[in-house]
C-alpha cells in the first residue's frame, strides 16, 4: 500500500495541467513510464489513462510471475 500510494503521488506531482491523464511531457519525468508510453498508452489516443496504467501494471504482473 505504502508503494502504491508513493507512485500515486509521483503520478499526480507529473500530471502538470491536473487533467488526471499524462501525456508524453509529463510522462518524461517518469522514465520508465515514458519508456514504455507507447505501450502503456493502449488506445493511441496521445495520452495514458489511471485505467491504462492500471492495466499495465496487471500485464507486468503476470509477466513476472511466470
Amino acid at each position: 500500500a505504502e508503494r502504491r500510494d508513493a507512485m500515486q503521488q509521483r503520478l499526480a506531482a507529473a500530471d502538470t495541467n491536473g487533467d488526471g491523464l499524462l501525456d508524453r511531457d509529463e510522462a518524461a519525468a517518469l522514465p520508465r513510464l515514458a519508456e514504455r508510453f507507447d505501450e502503456i498508452d493502449s488506445n493511441d489516443d496521445g495520452v495514458v489513462s489511471q485505467s491504462e496504467l492500471a492495466a499495465a501494471a496487471r500485464a507486468r504482473g503476470g509477466q513476472r510471475s511466470r
